[in-house]
C-alpha cells in the first residue's frame, strides 16, 4: 500500500477526506465533476505554511488510520508501505527504511 494511493482514495467524492478538505478549502478546489482537483488543492495548500498544516492535519490522521487498518487485515507476517514522508507517529514494531536515488525509484 502507498500513502499516495490512500490519500487519493480518501479524497474521492463522498470520502471522509473529501468532505473535510472541501469544508476547509472551499469549492475552488473542485473540478467540473465536483471531484477534488489535486492540482488546485496543491496550489492553495502549499501557498503558505498555515494551509499546508491544515491539509496535513486533515489528511495525515485519516491516512494513518487507513494504514493501520490495512496492516491489521493482512494475513502475512510482513507488509510493505511506501510513503514519501515518514513520521514517528507511524507506529510499527520494526521499520526498514530503503532510500534510493530518484532514478531508481518505481514510477506509477
Amino acid at each position: 500500500m502507498t500513502a499516495d494511493e490512500i490519500s487519493r482514495s480518501l479524497q474521492l467524492k463522498g470520502a471522509a477526506g473529501y468532505r473535510q478538505v472541501l469544508q476547509e478549502f472551499g469549492k475552488d478546489i473542485l473540478d467540473d465533476n465536483e471531484e477534488i482537483n489535486r492540482s488546485a488543492l496543491r496550489k492553495i495548500a502549499f501557498a503558505n505554511k498555515t494551509n499546508k498544516e491544515k491539509l496535513e492535519g486533515i489528511m495525515h490522521p485519516l491516512i494513518r488510520s487507513e494504514i493501520m487498518q490495512g496492516f491489521e487485515n493482512i494475513k502475512s507476517k510482513w507488509g510493505i508501505y511506501s510513503a514519501p514522508l515518514w513520521s514517528n507517529r507511524n507506529k510499527f514494531k520494526r521499520t526498514l527504511v530503503i532510500n534510493s536515488h530518484h532514478t531508481f525509484r518505481a514510477r506509477e
